[in-house]
């Protein structure tokens, strides 16, 4: 078998040839990168969490990602029955009211789930501003959100 030796001019012609073709493609793909990069969307900025606020019982706190059902609500007096509902979930929600009742003087009694469904028990002793009351935290995780009903009843002590 012989072998033919290739003229060491041709194979420099060769390489000089694949590396301007190479050359060429770089400059021809890296504009369309910094266009595609362009036209990317932003990602969305970090949202606030809104902040947690009184509604109607001025001893309960409610989280800030929760809005009011109005046609649900009925409040007398400073007692009744409180619903909101929104997209937390009820481990989260349950979690919360246990945590943050003690701050405006509530002794946590008991806590009992079914399901999907949760019951929490709050009692407060009596201050110079209001009467010994209890509260009834219902919290039922639904398909699209999550529903809680605060009932909020004085103690009547005869």
């Amino acid at each position: 078998m012989r072998h033919t030796a290739v003229p060491l001019k041709t194979n420099r012609v060769s390489i000089i040839m694949v590396a301007a073709i190479m050359v060429a493609t770089i400059m021809l793909i890296l504009p369309g990168c910094t266009q595609v990069k362009r036209y990317m969307p932003k990602p969305a900025p970090e949202e606030l969490t809104p902040s947690p606020r009184y509604l109607d019982f001025d001893t309960i706190k409610i989280p800030g990602d929760m809005k009011r059902v109005g046609k649900d609500t009925h409040i007398t007096n400073n007692y009744g029955r409180l619903v909101i509902h929104g997209g937390l979930t009820g481990a989260s929600l349950s979690g919360y009211f246990i945590s943050q009742m003690p701050h405006d003087k509530w002794t946590f009694l008991n806590e009992y789930r079914y399901g999907k469904n949760i019951r929490i028990f709050f009692k407060k002793t009596a201050s110079t501003d209001t009467p010994p009351c209890l509260a009834s935290i219902d919290i039922s995780e639904n398909p699209l959100d999550t529903r809680v009903e605060i009932w909020l009843i004085p103690i009547d002590r005869h």
